[in-house]
């Protein structure tokens, strides 16, 4: 959806500089050549984007997960959040003692951190991460870990205002983002093969609610 958004954005504004400098004066030689490469750069921004979209839609598969190292999973967390509507960004240096990612939604400033191996995280050291989500009340503090967790833990760490998304989160987004994708391709073939003009359902999904 958001990336429909943001071609269609593309075009409007190069439609309207073409009309701009173009259409009002087509003997404007130097205003054509600008034009065209403001126009060559929306198509290059578009290409990228699509290769960007069909690389996630590539490694949006549990097995590949799994054999992740942990910075391409976080890559892959960013990739995943940018999607879901958040401003991702890579923490500063004194960020990265507790965190993998700073998120900002709606609801504010987010620190994430990032699990991207089995493992049991009533075993993993939290104090750093704890701390700091004492210190900074109006930050939010989540993990996300590539293992299921214990839901006693979950309630623990809750308690300590930290939120914990595990396996069965990513299983969920993955499987949400696919069926969207072949939702799409099907919507489109179809409208492709009978000229009708129909609307997809408004159905409630992961992704279309703020799943925090």
């Amino acid at each position: 959806m958001l990336v429909s958004i943001f071609r269609i954005i593309l075009l409007t504004i190069s439609g309207y500089l073409y009309y701009l400098f173009i259409f009002k004066d087509m003997n404007s030689i130097p205003t054509i050549l600008e034009v065209s490469l403001i126009l060559s750069l929306v198509v290059v921004i578009i290409f990228n984007r699509a290769k960007s979209n069909k690389r996630f839609e590539e490694q949006s598969n549990i097995d590949n997960i799994n054999n992740m190292p942990q910075d391409q999973f976080v890559l892959y967390v960013t990739e995943m959040y940018k999607r879901l509507g958040y401003n991702v960004n890579l923490p500063s240096e004194a960020e990265k003692k507790y965190c993998d990612l700073i998120m900002f939604h709606r609801r504010g400033k987010i620190c994430l951190k990032c699990f991207n191996h089995e493992i049991d995280l009533s075993k993993v050291d939290l104090a750093a991460f704890t701390k700091q989500n004492e210190e900074f009340k109006r930050t939010k503090f989540m993990i996300i870990a590539n293992s299921f967790c214990d839901e006693e833990l979950k309630k623990t760490l809750f308690a300590k205002k930290i939120e914990v998304f595990d396996k069965d989160f990513l299983n969920k987004v993955i499987m949400q983002f696919q069926d969207n994708h072949d939702k799409k391709r099907s919507f489109l073939k179809f409208t492709k093969s009978h000229n009708d003009n129909i609307i997809p359902g408004d159905e409630k999904s992961i992704i279309d609610k703020d799943p925090f």
